[in-house]
């Protein structure tokens, strides 16, 4: 590989963390969104469903990133010891970038399963709700229908003959 195209790769390896570190920005911000709406009295599934939803193609573009990010990174690494001279500063600043993305990933993870935690806690209590509105149908329907029978049968008996 001539360096011409070393450098070429490299500039890809580069753009690629920068989007990845974007993406990631939009997908901690939206998962933000997701914790607010989880922490609400009334949580709406709609809005949390719409922000899922949103989140979808970050993520699938974050992989597609990270796919591509390795395969040009296992190309140029048998080059990197020969070109690592000329692209020393470069290297350093991809480092970090790539530190930075990596904590952009923990910070977010961090989050998700906080979401995860308030949405689990959110589904538990929606569920009781559902099971205490279930047996009050239940005794309301087994009133009524205990009603419907004592109607039909007479309380007063006629004492005359």
């Amino acid at each position: 590989m001539e360096q011409s195209e070393f450098l070429a790769y490299f500039g890809v390896l580069e753009d690629t963390i920068s989007k990845k570190s974007q993406l990631l920005s939009e997908l901690y911000q939206l998962t933000r969104k997701q914790k607010d709406v989880l922490a609400m009295e009334s949580v709406s599934m709609d809005a949390f469903e719409e922000l899922m939803a949103k989140k979808e193609p970050l993520i699938s573009k974050i992989l597609e990133l990270d796919e591509g990010f390795q395969g040009i990174y296992d190309r140029m690494k048998p080059e990197m010891e020969i070109y690592k001279e000329s692209v020393a500063p470069r290297i350093l600043k991809l480092r970090e970038q790539i530190i930075a993305v990596m904590e952009k990933g923990t910070i977010l993870g961090a989050l998700e399963q906080q979401n995860k935690e308030a949405f689990d806690a959110y589904l538990q209590s929606q569920r009781k709700e559902i099971k205490n509105f279930a047996k009050s149908s239940q005794t309301v329907t087994s009133y009524y229908k205990n009603m419907s029978t004592a109607a039909d049968k007479s309380f007063f008996m006629d004492k005359k003959k």
